[in-house]
């Protein structure tokens, strides 16, 4: 019905999903393009946390779907969030449509131009080529901060974690904690537990009452953030 207005011409795709960690099936994604393509619909699909999927759980990137969903889409991906290279300001655009193309270069151009650094252009290339042994110990990283979060969610009455099938983020379920309003979530987890999250309702008002956890980051920090958490609740106890 969305796809069906005129007004609209294009979707955003966000896949694995930012920020519940939904990786969509390649099913999914063909379901999606059909809809899109039979009323001229654009597909702008946001792949930068596909190299983050879960055993079980592998990344379908929307190119991959066949020539028909290809030439109908915009991919964006980066090695920034992967590699940490974030601010060296490289990240790709591809479509394999010529005419998307142009029209990027277009509006590309009335922005006065978008520009890649020589040294992000050579860590972008350098990363991809070279630099697998570090994702793969990424990867080790982050499974172990999801088991700790897991582990403290489960124990912990009120809280429920959203499992994740992709990226380094995780979808907290807060809601069983009993506060009143997404407002009083935050001012918890700021002034009494002294932790900052990306508040869900930053991400719809669905997002109430949940919050973002960033997993990539050194188990030991994680852990000094669940027990300020733990301490926090039993005293509000």
């Amino acid at each position: 019905a969305k796809a069906s207005d005129p007004r609209c011409t294009a979707l955003m795709l966000c896949n694995p999903h930012n920020p519940v960690g939904r990786v969509w099936s390649a099913d999914e994604l063909r379901r999606l393009g059909d809809i899109c393509i039979a009323h001229g619909v654009t597909i702008l699909a946001d792949e930068i946390h596909a190299d983050f999927a879960y055993p079980g759980h592998d990344v379908t990137m929307f190119g991959t779907l066949g020539e028909r969903y290809a030439g109908h889409c915009y991919e964006f991906t980066a090695p920034t969030k992967t590699f940490n290279i974030a601010g060296l300001l490289c990240s790709n655009v591809i479509t394999v449509n010529p005419e998307l193309k142009r029209e990027f270069d277009v509006a590309a151009e009335n922005i006065a131009g978008l520009t890649v650094s020589h040294f992000g252009l050579v860590a972008c290339q350098a990363a991809y080529e070279r630099a697998e042994p570090w994702l793969d110990a990424l990867m080790g990283v982050l499974a172990d901060n999801l088991s700790l979060l897991r582990e403290f969610a489960e124990r912990t009455p009120g809280l429920r974690l959203i499992e994740p099938e992709g990226t380094y983020l995780a979808w907290l379920d807060c809601r069983g904690l009993g506060f009143g309003s997404a407002d009083e979530l935050r001012d918890f987890m700021r002034d009494r537990a002294r932790v900052y999250f990306d508040e869900g309702v930053l991400f719809g008002e669905n997002g109430a009452g949940f919050e973002r956890v960033n997993l990539a980051c050194p188990k030991a920090l994680l852990k000094q953030v669940l027990d300020n958490i733990a301490v926090a609740l039993s005293q509000r106890a």
